[in-house]
């Protein structure tokens, strides 16, 4: 005869061992907050960087295709992947109006940063100052989607709550 109690004691182990393996990377979670900094401020950067004396580079670019990388990577490391053969994750729905809030508030402040850099270098400063601080936002943001997530997979949470 089975024990229902070491049944679900087996379930909940299985659980948090997928929820372990969801948990993102060190490495991953410091490229980030690197390629989103560079992403929002790589238009400052490219158009200020004789007055700024910073070196001309393709910011915005290289930002772009190491973010599309990165986003495959959390995506699969995040059981996205399989969306579309299960139910999302209540976690992204509860997170949803947080994560696009620091998202898009933020880009419309990087671009008011950047409308006012030609008139006034000191916003040129402080569009690249806060493309720093806004990719360590949604760094921040993106870890705590992901510790949702694993809270949902221990949980056995499923659908969209």
């Amino acid at each position: 005869m089975s024990d229902p109690g070491g049944a679900l004691a087996e379930v909940a182990r299985q659980r948090g061992a997928a929820a372990a393996k969801v948990r993102l990377p060190w490495w991953y979670v410091a490229l980030f907050a690197v390629v989103w900094a560079a992403l929002l401020g790589g238009t400052t950067a490219a158009r200020d960087h004789e007055r700024l004396g910073i070196p001309e580079f393709p910011y915005t670019f290289v930002a772009g295709m190491t973010l599309a990388v990165l986003l495959v990577v959390f995506r699969r490391r995040s059981g996205l992947h399989l969306l579309w053969r299960s139910t999302p994750y209540p976690a992204l729905k509860r997170q949803q109006v947080r994560t696009a809030g620091v998202m898009v508030g933020g880009a419309l402040v990087e671009l008011a940063l950047y409308l006012l850099g030609d008139r006034w270098i000191a916003a040129s400063w402080a569009a690249l100052v806060f493309a720093v601080l806004h990719g360590v936002l949604v760094t921040a943001q993106l870890r705590r989607v992901n510790r949702e997530i694993r809270a949902d997979i221990r949980e056995g949470r499923s659908g969209s709550a």
